[in-house]
């Protein structure tokens, strides 16, 4: 059977008024998913109405009435002409340059057509008063006007009636969203009345009053406050800092950034959310501390933009609101209003989408402009800053001095103490591993100490260090092999307890420490190290026992100094330490320092368990016996005095047969 192409024709037109009514809701439901859209694109409308009206005007509030079977919308802004007559009765005729205007009278208000079939439109006055209803979408036909102000604009939106109730509710939930954040970035509408009359009684159930006030404080630096107040809510307070910068060569067309100022103090704060702003927040989130706001070019339904690599104007954008950043950030800190609140703004973390390029931007930004503040006030660049958890560090380091430990090229400074890893733990680690600031730490600090440093340093500032040392004693293994020490003739050694002492009165051959750093703050940290004042055993140690380390030397020896040498190892012996008693005979059993004859009467120096005491008995069963040796009793018979031997036997000498 054959299908009759021309019957289904005639159908099709008989009934063509039902499709373009579902075609209608189709675009309202399936273009925009906020299916109140048509309130933003209203409110679009009177923006650009009133910027018309020019600067003087006043009147710049829009209204916007609800009741349980209609909405009205009312603006001072020019009214309308013939073009706009034909642009609002159109699908895609629009009477706004889609660049220099925010609002498209064409599709944009077609999402009325969800709640109301017969828009209504009052504007003008006298011979150009016009007042019409839209039948179908595209055809205007005139009406009686209402009784309104001359200069007034209002719409009407009678609801359908099989649902009325419907469209009241999706309409006031829609009027709900529609606070102060809505006028932050425009330039002519500074007030929003909204009043929602009661479904049921007529009365007022909402009622809310938007606000915006604009100062100039600068070349393309605006600050503006938002004030918003209900009859069912606490008051809201915000403000804003908003700096602009025109694009060459599109007339007033300019992008924008906003940052969060916290009311009454004037501190900047990330927003926690931010979405791109076409003069209107899109659905299109940054992922930035601030807002980022301009004329971007969006979809049909203003909730996302096409992405900039095939979009050049909307590339553009995105690199002019980098330059603007940078504005931004300089004027701040030239008005000492940049500090570490401003930062936590900036993407201190890898971001994807749009502005993703903004954290390679941000990074050598700061690197190379000195936007981050420093300790003594002012600002400087990531490429000169340090960082450093500790204060004491900070302040036992001058600049000066941190140039010639880590070598640097240009002179450093601090940055603002505020910055530390307990307060601002995120500004601290994005510092450290991402612009690579040098961080001075007490363990990086000793690893890069050396003996040339140290002995340039005043006595002043190394009593200053050992208290640094002395508070972090657990670092000892990095410190107790640096020449930390400074001697009396101003050299410097490790801090070891064998080879350096501290001072005393007396004049001593003992290296010790400089007297002038030994003091009441330094000497807990001095004894920490095991130094102390020399006694008679470190004399003997010291400067005793060397002289008879080479056996070969003997042949110089003079037998009075070698008598006076062997009463101070008697009298060092003499000590009530026991240690330091058994520190001296281990030193004297590895020391060849005893004078012996062999039974040849050949003479030399021996270490005491090589000997034995001459006794009568032994030297007539030795004689003849090579490799025995005797103690010198004859030629040095001070070595036979009791004290003597007493020590001579502890330290190895026998008086019996050794087999």
């Amino acid at each position: 059977m054959s299908i009759d192409l021309r019957r289904i024709s005639e159908e099709s037109h008989k009934n063509k008024d039902m499709f373009f009514d579902r075609l209608l809701e189709s675009v309202s439901e399936e273009i925009y998913s906020d299916q109140t859209h048509f309130i933003l694109e209203l409110l679009q409308n009177a923006e650009d109405s009133i910027r018309r009206r020019g600067k003087e005007w006043s009147r710049r509030t829009i209204e916007f009435s609800l009741f349980h079977d209609h909405l009205r919308i009312s603006h001072f802004g020019v009214p309308f002409n013939k073009d706009d007559v034909r642009a609002i009765c159109s699908i895609r005729e629009s009477t706004k340059d889609e660049l220099t205007d925010i609002g498209r009278f064409g599709m944009g208000f077609k999402s009325v057509y969800r709640y109301t079939e017969q828009p209504m439109i009052h504007s003008g006055s006298g011979d150009y008063s016009v007042n019409f209803v839209i039948n179908k979408a595209i055809y205007p036909e005139e009406i009686l006007p209402l009784d309104r102000d001359p200069d007034e604009t209002i719409f009407l939106l009678p609801f359908k009636s099989d649902k009325e109730y419907e469209c009241y509710e999706e309409i006031a939930e829609g009027l709900e969203t529609l606070g102060a954040s809505k006028l932050l970035f425009l330039r002519e509408i500074d007030k929003i009345k909204i009043t929602i009359k009661d479904y049921y009684t007529g009365s007022d159930y909402i009622s809310r009053f938007c606000r915006r006030e604009s100062e100039n404080i600068d070349n393309n630096v605006r600050h503006v406050k938002l004030f918003e107040e209900t009859n069912e809510e606490e008051p809201i307070y915000e403000e804003w800092l908003i700096f602009s910068r025109p694009l060459p060569d599109k007339g007033a067309l300019a992008v924008e950034i906003g940052f969060f100022v916290t009311p009454n103090s004037n501190t900047i704060q990330p927003v926690n959310y931010s979405y791109l702003v076409v003069y209107f927040p899109t659905g299109e989130e940054t992922r930035l501390g601030f807002v980022v706001q301009g004329p971007y070019q969006t979809t049909l339904s203003r909730e996302s933009i096409p992405p900039a690599k095939h979009n050049k104007w909307n590339k553009n954008l995105v690199e002019e609101t980098a330059k603007l950043l940078r504005e931004a950030l300089c004027w701040m800190r030239d008005a000492r209003e940049l500090d570490t609140n401003v930062l936590r703004c900036l993407p201190l973390q890898q971001i994807h989408g749009r502005f993703e390029g903004y954290y390679s931007f941000v990074k050598e930004l700061l690197k190379s402009e000195r936007l981050l503040p420093a300790l003594e006030g002012g600002y400087i660049s990531a490429s000169e800053a340090l960082l450093s958890r500790s204060q004491k560090v900070r302040e036992l380091l001058s600049l000066e001095q941190i140039s010639m430990i880590y070598d640097l090229d240009r002179e450093p400074a601090w940055l603002d103490s505020n910055i530390t890893r307990e307060r601002t733990r995120d500004i601290y680690d994005y510092f450290i591993h991402e612009l690579n600031v040098r961080e001075i730490t007490p363990e990086g600090l000793l690893r890069q100490l050396d003996r040339k440093f140290l002995e340039e340093q005043s006595e002043e500032w190394l009593i200053q260090f050992y208290v640094f040392l002395d508070e972090r004693k657990g670092l000892y293994n990095l410190f107790k092999n640096l020449p930390i020490i400074r001697l009396s003739n101003g050299n410097h050694i490790t801090p070891n307890p064998e080879k350096v002492f501290l001072p005393i009165d007396k004049r001593t051959d003992f290296p010790t420490v400089h007297k002038n750093i030994c003091n009441e703050d330094t000497i807990a940290f001095l004894n920490y190290l095991g130094l102390r004042e020399p006694n008679l055993v470190d004399d003997v140690i010291r400067n005793v026992l060397p002289k008879y380390q080479d056996r070969d030397e003997f042949k110089n020896i003079d037998l009075i100094e070698y008598e006076r040498d062997i009463k101070r190892i008697t009298h060092a012996y003499d000590t009530d330490s026991r240690t330091q008693k058994g520190r001296l005979l281990d030193e004297l059993s590895q020391t060849n320092f005893v004078i012996s004859l062999d039974t040849n009467n050949v003479s030399s120096l021996q270490k005491p368990r090589q000997l034995y005491i001459r006794t009568e008995r032994l030297n007539e069963l030795f004689t003849g016996v090579d490799g025995v040796r005797f103690i010198d009793d004859h030629n040095c018979p001070f070595l036979s005095q009791e004290p003597v031997i007493t020590i001579l036997k502890r330290c190895g000498v026998i008086s019996y047969l050794n087999p």
